[in-house]
């Protein structure tokens, strides 16, 4: 049995589940002054910074729910040519995606780009 739900209701269903507004825990990066100090931090130049976001667009700054890790998330091509989501913990440390899902409590089979698509406006 196929089950069709609305992108609406599925939020609603989601903001639900968890414990915290999603919402208010994803920051858009799109420029370096506008970045939270947290993510100037995790660079060590300026310049490598722009050129990512030029290179890739925009990186989305996720805070845990519990405030104690911080995610820096983007969408890059890989050395293969293949785009998949790049997700560094505050130390850099590269984070698999259902690692990073099931820190913000979400264990519903959630893409992190239909995640993206619900709660990050343009």
């Amino acid at each position: 049995m196929k089950v069709l739900i609305q992108e609406s209701k599925l939020k609603s269903f989601i903001d639900s589940q968890l414990d915290y507004d999603l919402s208010d825990r994803i920051d858009v990066v799109d420029s370096w002054e506008g970045a939270p100090q947290k993510v100037r931090y995790m660079f060590g130049s300026k310049d490598r910074f722009n050129w990512l976001l030029n290179n890739y667009g925009p990186m989305y700054f996720f805070n845990s729910p519990e405030e104690r890790e911080n995610y820096l998330v983007q969408y890059r091509k890989n050395d293969e040519g293949e785009w998949n989501w790049v997700i560094n913990d505050y130390w850099n440390n590269t984070i698999e995606e259902s690692d990073f899902m099931s820190s913000l409590g979400l264990y519903l089979g959630l893409s992190l780009n239909q995640l993206i698509e619900f709660y990050v406006e343009d």
